[in-house]
């Protein structure tokens, strides 16, 4: 069982791994096949949460066509799994450029 549970943890952590390259890269399309139909998430600035795959990736893509030399780097990640249900918390620090200025992000 502790076996599968590592498993678990380490694919969770691919994910998560995948996510940041997609984000540093700027590849919104990458994203897509991370998320599930009815994941959710909430962005900086946003009045609520962005609910469903399609619509995750298109905020997304819109905030990736923005960005350049993104570098992000995930910490504090709390992976939980229940059945075959798990779900992870983390914060990000990045930086970047948008719209020819220089940015920085920490515990978003």
């Amino acid at each position: 069982m502790a076996d599968m549970m590592e498993e678990d943890i380490q694919a969770i952590d691919a994910l998560l791994e995948a996510f940041e390259g997609a984000v540093s890269d700027g590849n919104a399309g990458a994203l897509a096949p991370l998320f599930c139909e009815q994941a959710t998430a909430f962005f900086s600035g946003s009045v609520g949460p962005v609910r469903g795959r399609f619509d995750l990736v298109a905020t997304w893509e819109r905030h990736l066509g923005r960005w350049s030399s993104v570098c992000i780097r995930r910490r504090e990640t709390l992976v939980r799994i229940h059945g075959d249900v798990a779900w992870a918390h983390f914060l990000w620090d990045g930086e970047g450029v948008t719209d020819g200025e220089k940015y920085r992000l920490d515990g978003e």
